[in-house]
């Protein structure tokens, strides 16, 4: 990026959103030189050209960037100008957002809530899936989770396997908390977050339904206003333990769910909630077992070292557990479509309401009745707590995606649209797919794999040549049949070419 392209996005203003109008200017001088002059603090933060970088100002790393070098420069002014510094600098960067972002990320929200798509886990979600590599699947056809999941997924996706069971405990965890873990994002930042269904991207056979996007703000703090427009991928870990790392494949998820939507940040969130189908040995602190026991589970706001531990300021305190996190109630409900459509709801009692026993009792009550009249059913009632909760912020890596992982999938769409066609002429399927990965050519080529298969074709032709020998000597026993006309010979030669 040169700095002559950047600078024509970043035009000084004439009004100041801060008080000392000499300040703005200043901040407003230190920004425009930091983005073009690219240092690498910056470098390492701009990985898309999407909206002509602008969506820098949004970010924490580049406000904390900005703050360092303005402390710097403006330590040597009046002390009544830096004394708030850090409300001047987000003043600017609010102001920086309105004028030069908002508008644009606003525009690509409202295309997107335009596009018709069908209810995530639906059949014509999942019919919508089979026509194109999904954020989920690319993961695994970039061989992050090897390459033998690399070829399940395929035969996933030609008709050979079939998705894990949506019972499996990590599944019904996942699914069960997804709502929650988007409450508790939604609640701590003051923000709205949007469902959406399977979108397709601009290239034909990739596409992602993303977790949600953030398309309306209630606060008007930088900390809200910077994430409007954002992605959200939220992960439930049933048993694996949350750590600073994004896994290989999460990434990739979150790659594609930007590329499809084109929005440039995402916020990956991570939450380890538990209630009792929660594989909690070893735990000090055990789940819930009632309601009785969550509501028991509260902040000891008496000891003012306490006050350090509460993570959400937006909720009442005593709606926050020991440790100063969230908990609370979610109620499941399914519902028969069809034979095979079986929908699942779950319902989180509101974070904010108010926690006492006969008002959550007389809610649970009215949402069963309520859901009842649309012929859901309640499949259970769960308590819960949040132990762990974790955000990252990923800014798409347009290189990387575009340049080494759309090829691949291209690539791996055609052996799929080639498999289906094998399969409508009834041809050998199987046997197309094993040889897979000892084709170099091939997507799925694993060097490893291709050894053991070409170790397998000599032993199985040493084998084939043990078995010519004996025939053979058998065969010279015989007067009726000359040494000349055994195959002991060619299957010999055979296996000295090898």
């Amino acid at each position: 990026m040169s700095a002559s392209t950047v600078k024509s996005t970043v035009k000084s203003t004439v009004s100041s959103p801060i008080n000392d109008s000499n300040i703005f200017i200043e901040l407003n001088k230190l920004s425009d030189n930091l983005i073009c002059t690219m240092p690498n603090e910056i470098k390492n933060i701009l990985k898309t050209r999407m909206y002509n970088y602008q969506y820098l100002y949004t970010l924490e790393k580049f406000k904390n960037i900005l703050t360092s070098k303005a402390i710097e420069t403006i330590l040597n002014s009046p002390e009544n100008r830096v004394s708030n510094i850090d409300n001047s600098i987000e003043q600017y960067l609010i102001y920086k957002i309105n004028k030069e972002y908002r508008q644009r990320i606003k525009d690509t929200c409202t295309t997107i809530a335009e596009i018709p798509t069908a209810e995530q886990k639906s059949p014509k979600w999942f019919k919508q899936r089979e026509g194109l590599i999904s954020a989920s699947d690319a993961g695994y056809f970039l061989k992050t989770c090897g390459a033998g999941k690399a070829l399940d997924t395929l035969k996933i996706k030609v008709g050979l396997k079939f998705y894990a069971s949506s019972n499996a405990k990590p599944l019904v965890h996942g699914n069960t908390y997804e709502d929650v873990a988007r409450g508790i994002y939604e609640s701590r930042h003051g923000v709205v977050v949007s469902e959406y269904g399977l979108l397709s991207s601009r290239v034909n056979c990739i596409g992602a339904s993303p977790d949600g996007i953030v398309t309306d703000v209630k606060l008007t703090t930088f900390d809200a206003i910077s994430r409007y427009g954002r992605l959200i991928e939220i992960k439930n870990p049933y048993s694996r333990e949350i750590d600073e790392h994004i896994k290989p494949d999460y990434m990739i998820q979150i790659l594609q769910q930007q590329f499809t939507t084109q929005i440039p940040i995402c916020d990956f969130v991570e939450a380890t909630i538990v209630d009792v189908h929660c594989n909690t040995l070893g735990m000090a602190n055990k789940p819930y077992r009632t309601l009785d026991e969550m509501l028991a589970d509260c902040l000891d706001l008496s000891k003012p070292a306490h006050i350090k531990r509460i993570k959400n300021t937006n909720i009442p305190q005593s709606n926050l557990n020991k440790f100063g996190n969230e908990k609370g109630v979610v109620v499941s409900f399914n519902k028969v479509i069809t034979e095979g459509d079986v929908r699942n709801k779950y319902v989180m009692y509101p974070l904010d309401a108010k926690y006492e026993k006969a008002i959550i009792e007389n809610w649970i009550n009215d949402l069963v009745n309520k859901l009842g009249e649309e012929k859901w059913c309640k499949t259970g009632v769960r308590y819960w707590r949040l132990d762990v909760y974790s955000e990252k912020t990923v800014v798409y890596d347009e290189v990387l995606y575009e340049s080494s992982y759309v090829p691949h999938l291209q690539k791996v769409w055609s052996v799929i649209e080639k498999c289906r066609e094998i399969k409508a002429n009834k041809g050998k399927l199987s046997e197309y797919i094993d040889n897979l990965p000892s084709q170099r050519e091939s997507p799925f080529y694993n060097d490893s794999l291709a050894k053991k298969k070409t170790i397998s074709k000599r032993k199985s032709i040493i084998s084939d040549s043990d078995s010519a020998e004996s025939a053979s000597e058998l065969a010279s026993e015989s007067p009726s049949e000359s040494p000349s006309e055994s195959p002991k010979n060619c299957n010999s030669n055979v296996l000295y070419d090898i």
